[in-house]
């Protein structure tokens, strides 16, 4: 939401830290996929599918588009990960 990523934005500021929204952009069925088939870590949850769908359900209809105003690095969920860092390291160079 726009008001939790606002409170964030003057965290940030205040620390002289320049914020930036990344924002992964994937189909349903494939967070649902990767959530409920993924190893999982200490930075990696495994979950259900029932609790994967929960919770892309609760994420997705929560979620405002960032504004113009704010700094966005976009990301295709939908390509390798390879291709994903690049678009993210050409994105951040851009900022």
């Amino acid at each position: 939401r726009r008001s939790a990523r606002d409170t964030k934005y003057v965290i940030a500021r205040e620390n002289g830290a320049s914020p930036v929204v990344i924002w992964v952009q994937a189909p349903r069925e494939l967070a649902v996929r990767r959530g409920s088939e993924r190893d999982e870590s200490l930075d990696h949850r495994k979950h259900s599918v029932e609790k994967m769908e929960a919770l892309v359900e609760r994420t997705s209809s929560a979620l405002e588009v960032p504004g113009d105003d704010e700094r966005v690095i976009r990301i295709d969920g939908t390509v390798p990960f390879d291709e994903q860092y690049s678009s993210f390291m050409r994105q951040l160079e851009n900022l």
